[in-house]
C-alpha cells in the first residue's frame, strides 16, 4: 500500500505544514493549526531520519499501523482467546482493508489507533491483573491519543467508569490524572489563544459537517471560524436539522463501523460478540464500553468511515473469536475446507485494501504542470489545497465557487494561478476570468470532466 504512490490526503497537507512549523521553531503558528499537534510533532521528529516530509508522514503511519498488533495481542491474551482466535485477531487487524489504507497515508488514524489500543491494553491489565503502573500508562496513552485526535479524550469515560465500577477507584483516578497531565497544556493553550474553554478547534466544523451530511441542511462552519463557534450555537442555529441528523445517524453509525471493519469480518464479529461474555466478562465489559461509546459519539457528531478505524482493532477480538468458531465448524468436515475459508477471507481483505483507486490523482498532475510552467513558489487558488502542495507553491484561500469580487482580488495580485473545476466560477465572474485569465492547460478528471489551469495576469 505504502509503495503505490497514492496522492497525499488533504488533511495530510495541513499536518505537514504544522510539522514544518514545529521544526522551524514557530510554535505559535504550528499550534494555530486546525489539527492538534501530536501527529505533526512525531512527523517533525522522524523527518531527519527518513528524509522528506511526506515520506516521514507515511513512515509514522506505517510503523504505527504495524505496531498496533502488539497491544492487540496483549488485549487478546487478557480476553482469553484460544490459539486460533488469537492468531485470527492479529491477522485480521493486519489485513483489515481500511486501517491498512490509512496506515499507508499521511493521516493520523494509524497513530491514534495504536495509542487507543495501548490505553485499552493497559486499562485491561489494571482491571484483570491489578498492576500498579497500568492505569497510569493507560492515562498517558489516553492523553497522547487526545493530542493526535480530539476524540481520544473520550477514552477517559469508558476506561475510568469500567475501572470504578469494578471497585478499582484508585486505578480510575490514576488514569484520569495521568490523562489530564498530558492533555492540560494543550487545553490551556487553546483557552489562552481563543479565550474560550474548548478541547479542539475542529468541533464546530465537524458537527456542522455532520448535520449537513445527514440532513442536507445548514451552512458548514469553516475551519477558520470553528474555534470561535460553540457547539450549542451550531445546534441552536438548526435544531430541526440536528434532530434529523440524530435520527439518521443513529443507524448510519453502525453501518459505517461495519464498513470500516470490512463486510466479510462482520458476521465473525457478530458471532464473537455472543461468545465473549463467557470467556472474559471483565475485559468484555471494557471492550463494549469503549467501542460503543465511540459509535455513539460519531452518531452525535459526524459519521465518516475512517473515524472508526481506531476501534477496529478492538472489534478484531470478537472477529477472531468468531473465526475460531468457524474454523472448528469447518474443520470437523475438512481441514482443507477450513484452510480454504481462511485463505478466501485473507484474499478478500487484501484485494479490498489494494483496490483503492487514485481518484484524486489529478491534483498531482495539476500541481506538477503548474510548477513546470511557472516554477516553484507560485501562489495558487484551488478548491483542493493539494494542488499547491504538489506545485511546490503557496495556496491562496478563497471561497468557492468564486464570485466576481473575489476573482478581481485574485487577478489584482493575490494569486498567480486559478484551478477551475465544474461550477468553481460563478456565471457573474466569467467575464472577469476571460479578461484576466489565460487557460494554460487542462487536466482530465473522469467522465469527460477536466480541471482548467488559468494563469492570472
Amino acid at each position: 500500500m505504502a509503495a503505490r504512490g497514492e496522492v497525499i490526503s488533504a488533511d495530510g497537507v495541513q499536518y505537514l505544514e504544522a510539522a514544518h512549523l514545529l521544526r522551524a521553531g514557530a510554535w505559535q503558528r504550528a499550534l494555530a493549526s486546525f489539527y492538534p499537534p501530536g501527529y505533526p510533532a512525531v512527523i517533525a521528529a522522524v523527518e531527519p531520519v527518513v528524509g522528506g516530509w511526506e515520506r516521514a508522514g507515511r513512515a509514522v503511519s506505517l510503523i504505527a499501523g504495524a505496531l498496533g498488533v502488539v497491544p492487540l495481542a496483549g488485549i487478546a491474551e487478557l480476553a482469553g482467546l484460544d490459539d486460533v482466535a488469537f492468531a485470527a485477531a492479529l491477522f485480521g487487524l493486519a489485513l483489515a482493508p481500511y486501517p491498512a489504507r490509512y496506515a499507508a497515508d499521511v493521516r493520523s488514524e494509524a497513530l491514534y489507533g495504536l495509542l487507543l489500543l495501548l490505553a485499552v491494553w493497559a486499562a485491561a491489565a489494571a482491571l484483570v491483573g491489578g498492576r500498579r503502573l497500568a492505569p497510569v500508562l493507560a492515562g498517558l496513552a489516553t492523553g497522547s491519543a487526545y493530542l493526535v485526535r480530539p476524540e481520544g479524550l473520550v477514552l477517559v469515560l469508558p476506561l475510568g467508569l469500567v475501572l470504578a465500577a469494578a471497585g478499582r477507584r484508585v486505578a480510575a483516578g490514576a488514569l484520569v490524572a495521568a490523562a489530564i497531565v498530558v492533555a492540560a497544556p494543550y487545553v490551556l493553550y487553546l483557552r489562552g489563544d481563543t479565550q474560550r474553554w474548548i478541547l479542539s478547534r475542529k468541533t464546530a466544523n465537524v458537527l456542522s459537517l455532520g448535520i449537513r451530511a445527514a440532513s442536507g441542511e445548514g451552512a458548514v462552519v469553516s475551519q477558520a471560524e470553528s474555534d470561535r463557534t460553540g457547539l450549542l450555537a451550531v445546534v441552536r442555529a438548526r435544531p430541526r436539522a440536528f434532530a434529523k441528523k440524530l435520527l439518521v445517524d443513529s443507524g448510519r453509525t453502525f453501518l459505517a463501523f461495519a464498513d470500516c471493519l470490512f463486510v466479510a469480518f462482520v458476521p465473525l464479529c457478530v458471532v464473537g460478540l455472543g461468545r465473549g461474555r463467557a470467556r472474559a466478562p471483565a475485559v468484555e465489559r471494557l471492550l463494549h464500553a469503549v467501542v460503543w461509546s465511540y459509535v455513539a459519539l460519531f452518531a452525535l457528531t459526524y459519521v465518516d468511515r475512517r473515524f472508526y478505524a481506531g476501534v477496529v482493532g478492538l472489534a478484531m477480538v470478537w472477529s477472531g473469536d468468531g473465526f475460531a468458531w468457524l474454523w472448528a465448524l469447518l474443520a470437523r468436515a475438512s481441514r482443507a475446507g477450513a484452510r480454504a475459508a481462511a485463505a478466501a477471507l485473507a484474499l478478500l481483505a487484501v484485494g479490498k485494501a489494494l483496490g483503492a483507486s487514485e481518484a484524486a490523482g489529478w491534483v498531482r498532475v495539476a500541481g506538477r504542470e503548474i510548477a513546470r510552467r511557472g516554477g516553484l513558489h507560485q501562489t495558487i487558488a484551488a478548491r483542493d489545497l493539494r494542488v499547491a502542495y504538489y506545485a511546490g507553491g503557496r495556496r491562496v484561500e478563497v471561497p468557492f465557487p468564486v464570485d466576481a469580487g473575489h476573482l478581481s482580488a485574485l487577478c489584482a495580485g493575490r494569486a498567480d494561478w486559478l484551478v477551475v473545476l465544474d461550477g468553481d466560477v460563478l456565471p457573474e465572474a466569467a467575464p472577469t476570468l476571460e479578461r484576466c485569465g489565460v487557460r494554460e492547460a487542462q487536466v482530465p478528471l473522469s467522465k469527460g470532466r477536466t480541471a482548467d489551469l488559468y494563469r492570472l495576469r
